[in-house]
């Protein structure tokens, strides 16, 4: 865990739990595990803490990099005003100037028309005089005439609006006539009309009131048929469901038992097991052994093995080996095979007979 070999630390407490009996040595494995949990986590946040000081460098240093882009962007903007402004000047001044050019020009231009109108008015005034009192007489006369023109217009106007008179008298009769003759036929189809229409409306009422029922009664049947059918596929949902749940149970029991048996298969052709004595001074023989490397299936992998020691030509004694880790040898796993066979511990055979899961 010094080193951070984490991988290295799991598979170390791995092995040093099948050896772990109780006690101390559970107590022992559990502080160790526990070290190397928080062996885990301290190296994570170092790690989170790592990245966010990363991460807010970053964004230390784009923000900074967005700073100097706005000031200088600001900065361009001021520049082009003040160029902008000092255009808009210089175009003002120089309107002006022409302004003030066309000015004087037109000036110049109105004083000469004004003395050339004065040089020329006085002789015009006497000729206009003359024209004058000739145009007066000419009107005189032109005025008398139009007074006795109009005393005869007037008499043929008086002739003509009373002729006008009677013949509008006679047209406005019968435009009334007409009007009047208009209105009853207008007031007669309209009240047939008015009866069309109510007759029109009612029938498309009816018609409406018909078509809403129907499509009433056949949107609560939709409705009806949806739930029922909405009720049947959650009923046949749930139970299919069901019956998969209790499949894939079915199944990973059938799993887990094969799984075990094949356990139990690799283990009983796997074992190798051999007398031995211990100097202990009791002079027992004990049957020991080894177990092959297989996966552990899930649920554990406690067993105890039942096997038969002998003797060669002598009936084998039978026995059970509980919990059966694997460790050969006086210090590790023994077990007293009782009765003492009548042999040489090195000739005794001894032979795995079966296997099963420790109760």
């Amino acid at each position: 865990m010094r080193v951070n070999d984490f991988s290295c630390a799991e598979l170390s407490l791995s092995k040093a739990k099948k050896l772990a009996k109780g006690g101390q040595n559970l107590s022992d494995w559990s502080r160790g595990n526990q070290v190397l949990t928080d062996a885990r986590v301290k190296v994570e946040q170092e790690r989170q803490a790592r990245l966010r000081a990363e991460q807010e460098a970053a964004e230390e240093a784009r923000r900074i990099a967005q700073e100097k882009r706005r000031i200088a962007q600001e900065e361009e903007e001021r520049e082009q005003d003040r160029r902008n402004k000092a255009a808009w000047a210089a175009r003002a001044q120089e309107r002006d100037e022409r302004e003030a050019d066309n000015n004087a020009q037109i000036a110049g231009a109105f004083n000469a028309v004004i003395q050339n109108f004065n040089n020329l008015n006085a002789a015009q005034r006497a000729q206009q005089l003359i024209a004058l009192r000739r145009a007066s007489d000419a009107r005189a006369r032109e005025v008398q005439a139009d007074a006795e023109r109009s005393r005869q217009n007037q008499a043929d106007a008086e002739r003509n609006r009373q002729r006008a008179d009677s013949q509008r008298l006679a047209e406005e009769r019968s435009r009334q006539d007409g009007q009047r003759t208009a209105r009853e036929r207008q007031q007669q189809d309209a009240s047939v009309e008015k009866s069309r229409q109510e007759r029109l409306a009612a029938q498309t009422n009816a018609a409406r009131e018909r078509d809403r029922e129907r499509d009433q009664l056949a949107a609560e049947t939709q409705r009806r048929q949806e739930r029922e059918q909405q009720a049947t596929q959650a009923r046949q949902r749930k139970e299919r469901e069901q019956a998969e749940r209790l499949a894939q149970q079915e199944a990973d029991k059938a799993a887990a038992r094969k799984e075990m048996m094949d356990f139990h298969a690799a283990m009983t052709n796997g074992i190798r097991l051999a007398a031995t004595k211990c100097p202990d001074g009791a002079g027992h023989y004990y049957a020991t052994g080894t177990v092959p490397r297989v996966k552990e299936p899930q649920g554990g992998a406690c067993i105890d093995v039942n096997y038969e020691a002998s003797c060669p030509g002598q009936q084998a004694i039978r026995g059970t080996a509980k919990n059966f880790i694997g460790m050969s040898g006086c210090f590790g796993d023994t077990y007293q095979i009782d009765p003492k066979p009548g042999c040489d511990v090195k000739s005794v055979r001894v032979r795995v007979a079966s296997v099963q899961t420790c109760p």
